[in-house]
């Protein structure tokens, strides 16, 4: 609890970020690798001379009418025009993926200073996308992830730095407001060790829950509530019964600091406990005069208020991400065509391509948050099968279908077995290739 003062205290809106409205895009890979693609968004990042159609002031279809194309959305209405309401559309063709422009950026958080923190990369769309010919078949693989500008490493240091900086805060805070002869210094080293112990198994929970499908900040609150109560803090769920869980967190803030803080070697209790209380902002809220003592510690630590302010919000974007992703509702709804049979995707299958040419279509629909903190791919891999050379080389189709495909590629994961098949492909060494297939 005291760890999170150092944010908490600032009055930092943590996870409020701009509302960047939903972002909608269909792209069609095509067979020779070049992509056109279609983006629908409130406004568009990026170099605006790098698409070949744009149309400005169209309404905006929202995540939920994905069945709705694109073309279809019509012009906007002057009234909602005038209230700035409308969007972009535009359109690109592209000699690859590399090509497109990075049209997607989320609007920062008000309580980042990236500008202050090289570390805190802004969330943004990043591509992976590859096109082999294997001759027999040729395979497409796309991945495009939604970033979240941070990840569990850069959240882990975090996290323990916001310890070792919000001890000796918190100490020098009850020091001076308690006055001569209090010592803080055994809750500072309870911070260090048990309360280091105690955020950690809490970030663990954290990334375990957002591994997981689900709304991330429901899951594990059972599992938060099991951590507190080996830590000695038995609440009832909060969601059940918040004053019972409110006023068991202040229940065991007062036995810890009656524990760890003295006055004149005597355990704190009485008016001073009280004092405690009201200057940590435990009981809900802080006496008056409380901003103007943390602020105060903020200047001598730090050299300046402000100096305090820009690291709290630096660290919150380190840990939360420099765009405010957990605040904002809005939906990715992209619909993405791939050559060919579909093999695998984490999206929803629209159509899983033929052998005759029809592509394949998946739609990949999230909100903004799911990309906290791991990032959001979306992924597609397709074939396109060659049996016209098959039969020149072998005299027969020995990869003639998905299961085929995927038992090929499966083995040309192996990079000294794809490097000895191309090599025999370049050749048109068709025993070569007949035995590697074996």
């Amino acid at each position: 609890m005291f760890a999170a003062r150092l944010l908490f205290s600032l009055g930092l809106p943590l996870l409020i970020g701009c509302q960047p409205g939903d972002f909608r895009a269909e792209t069609e890979l095509n067979p020779d690798g070049s992509v056109t693609r279609t983006v629908q968004q409130k406004r568009l990042a990026g170099d605006a001379d790098a698409w070949d159609e744009r149309e400005d002031e169209v309404s905006l279809a929202s995540a939920r009418d994905w069945d709705r194309p694109l073309a279809d959305v019509p012009p906007l209405p002057a009234n909602r025009r005038a209230r700035g309401e409308g969007g972009v559309r535009a359109t690109g063709r592209f000699a690859s993926a590399d090509a497109m422009p990075h049209a997607v950026e989320l609007p920062i958080a008000s309580y980042s200073n990236i500008q202050k923190d090289a570390e805190v990369p802004p969330s943004r769309l990043e591509r992976d996308v590859t096109v082999t010919d294997y001759g027999v078949l040729t395979a497409y693989e796309w991945e495009e992830t939604l970033t979240a500008g941070t990840d569990p490493v850069r959240m882990e240091r975090t996290r323990r730095f916001v310890l070792e900086e919000s001890a000796p805060l918190v100490q020098a805070v009850l020091e001076q407001e308690l006055g001569q002869g209090t010592d803080a210094s055994a809750l500072s080293e309870w911070v260090l060790t048990v309360g280091d112990d105690w955020t950690a198994d809490l970030l663990a929970a954290l990334l375990e829950a957002a591994a997981r499908p689900g709304p991330l900040l429901n899951a594990p609150a059972d599992r938060m509530r099991e951590i507190a109560r080996h830590y000695g803090l038995d609440a009832p769920d909060p969601r059940d019964d918040p004053k019972a869980a409110a006023a068991a967190g202040r229940a065991f803030a007062r036995t810890l600091l009656a524990e760890r803080v003295t006055v004149d070697g005597e355990p704190l209790a009485g008016a001073k406990l009280d004092r405690a209380m009201e200057v940590l902002m435990l009981n809900g809220s802080g006496p008056a005069g409380a901003a103007a003592l943390w602020n105060g510690q903020l200047v001598v630590k730090y050299g300046s208020q402000q100096a305090g302010h820009d690291l709290a919000g630096v660290l919150t974007a380190r840990f939360f991400g420099p765009n405010g992703l957990l605040g904002t509702g809005e939906s990715f709804a992209y619909r993405h065509r791939t050559p060919g049979l579909l093999l695998e995707t984490n999206g929803s299958i629209l159509s899983a391509g033929d052998a005759d040419g029809e592509s394949a279509e998946v739609l990949f629909r999230f909100e903004i948050r799911d990309a906290w903190p791991f990032g959001r791919p979306m992924t597609a891999r397709s074939v396109v099968l060659h049996p016209g050379r098959q039969r020149e080389w072998f005299g027969e189709v020995l990869v003639g279908d998905r299961v085929a495909a995927l038992q090929f590629l499966e083995r040309m994961q192996y990079e000294h077995v794809r490097t000895e098949w191309l090599t025999a492909m370049e050749a048109g060494d068709a025993e070569a290739m007949r035995k590697i297939m074996k």
